[in-house]
């Protein structure tokens, strides 16, 4: 199924999320707009999603971007992560300067839990709605 209509999620102020929020959109390409800031514990972009936050970026825990070539992920205003993992190295990600570098490729891998594997996509946003860390002390 396809968005054959051209619709966005629109959130109107800000969107608080107690815990995980994990978005994974397989040729659906609904956009999630977010007027106001987003707080959450961890945020995991999967396959297609697409996030525009006007305001900031606030997360206690890990930003994971694990997309396609469709993905995106704007952040107009300032931005708090834990880390950002990259196992895929497609879409569009503009983040402020105060994000840290991305942990890809060799170095992600270093650092991932030992019971994930940086080529299994789900297996990262299962860990991630699970509660479990994603990345070794």
């Amino acid at each position: 199924m396809q968005n054959e209509d051209p619709m966005v999620c629109v959130v109107e102020g800000d969107l608080v999320v107690d815990g995980p929020l994990v978005i994974r959109d397989l040729d659906l390409y609904v956009p999630l707009w977010i007027k106001g800031s987003l707080i959450a514990r961890d945020l995991v972009l999967s396959l297609d999603a697409q996030v525009f936050i006007e305001g900031d970026l606030k997360l206690t825990g890990n930003l994971v971007t694990d997309g396609t070539d469709a993905t995106h992920l704007v952040v107009h205003g300032e931005a708090q992560v834990g880390a950002w993992l990259r196992p895929s190295h497609r879409g569009a990600i503009y983040l402020p300067a105060s994000v840290p570098d991305p942990l890809e490729g060799d170095a992600l891998s270093a650092r991932l839990a030992p019971t994930l594997d940086p080529r299994r996509g789900l297996a990262l946003c299962e860990h991630v709605l699970a509660g479990q860390p994603l990345l070794r002390d």
